[in-house]
């Protein structure tokens, strides 16, 4: 982080999947912390929805913006996701993704209606 820091006045987000790693990004000069890894690495186990306990818990020890991420698919979860700290809530897949969305539409489609 130093030698960013030397570098360039470029913000840093950092990516993470635990409080600890939360912390130790914030006190090595992380701008943000993104629970984008939430679910995904060894440290933090997958969840079907967005990890809303680690975001709280980041969002109450932090004094730098925590930002949302990792499988915010509704407007409750994102509600939620504010109601928790977040300063800000990225939603991917679920504006991004045409085999996400068509997914979640299909299955409203009346049998027999064809699908081209």
């Amino acid at each position: 982080m130093r030698a960013l820091r030397e570098r360039t006045d470029a913000l840093v987000l950092a990516d993470v999947s635990t409080v600890e790693e939360g912390v130790a990004a914030a006190r090595a000069g992380a701008d943000a912390v993104a629970t984008t890894l939430a679910g995904y690495t060894p440290a933090s186990p997958p969840t079907d929805g967005p990890d809303l306990t680690l975001l709280a818990r980041l969002a109450g020890v932090l004094t730098v913006p925590v930002i949302a991420e990792g499988r915010y698919r509704s407007a409750e979860q994102i509600g939620a996701a504010f109601a928790a700290g977040a300063h800000a809530v990225v939603v991917g897949n679920a504006v991004t993704s045409p085999l996400w969305i068509t997914r979640r539409l299909v299955p409203a489609t009346p049998a027999g209606v064809r699908l081209t």
